[in-house]
């Protein structure tokens, strides 16, 4: 269900709210800023494309800004988020929908993101929303999760109690490898256990984890190219 429509703004208003999902970002469980390059390397410019689970729009202002997809629908599942990008009117469309199943026609899209959203949903739903996303996307499918997330209960939010904040499964390397994904790391899965050094190691690490060990990775970036 389509709840609302937005029409396109002049990138100059929209760069203007940029300290807003600066800050908001920062509230939700979102993916580190390492991923950013990743994200506008693998979409391309002036596609059709979905971003599943939204959040406060972080990602979708920077596609939005740099690379200007031709038609932007964004969706989530806690209505409070999609009021903020309908606010801001970041997408052309936003949808509210469970991820498990995706209320689109095949190849709809170009290219779909999925940043920040596998882990909120069980294996079986996970392996599911896996299937739909190959199925609405044409070219190319891109999921950000952390590596082995450790499971947790919902969130508060600045807009209110997410239930569905909820980490319900963890992803590995080969989850995604055994269905033809290429798999990058960014970060280094141990760093928490190093005090303030761990936030220099992460950064280093991201240098050899991004091709060579993503298994040792904080974040896992998969990418698959679609042959339809």
């Amino acid at each position: 269900m389509v709840i609302a429509k937005s029409t396109r703004i002049r990138t100059a208003k929209l760069i203007s709210y940029m300290p807003v999902f600066g800050v908001l970002a920062g509230f939700r469980m979102s993916s580190p800023n390492e991923v950013e390059p990743y994200i506008l390397r693998y979409i391309e410019k002036n596609n059709k494309v979905l971003d599943v689970g939204v959040g406060f729009g972080k990602n979708g202002y920077m596609i939005r800004v740099f690379n200007n997809p031709c038609y932007f629908v964004g969706s989530d599942i806690f209505r409070p988020y999609l009021k903020i990008v309908k606010y801001h009117r970041v997408y052309d469309d936003v949808v509210l929908h469970d991820a498990a199943v995706l209320p689109f026609k095949s190849d709809a899209f170009d290219a779909c993101l999925a940043s920040e959203v596998i882990e909120h949903l069980d294996k079986k739903a996970g392996v599911n929303f896996l299937n739909e996303i190959e199925r609405v996307a044409r070219k190319r499918v891109i999921i950000i999760t952390p590596n082995k997330a450790e499971i947790r209960e919902g969130a508060l939010t600045p807009v209110g109690f997410n239930p569905w904040e909820a980490h319900k499964s963890s992803w590995a390397v080969c989850d995604f490898t055994r269905r033809g994904y290429k798999v990058y790391g960014i970060g280094f899965r141990f760093h928490h256990r190093f005090g303030k050094l761990g936030f220099f190691l992460n950064r280093l690490f991201t240098i050899f984890t991004s091709r060579l060990i993503p298994s040792m990775a904080n974040e896992l970036i998969a990418i698959k190219d679609l042959t339809k």
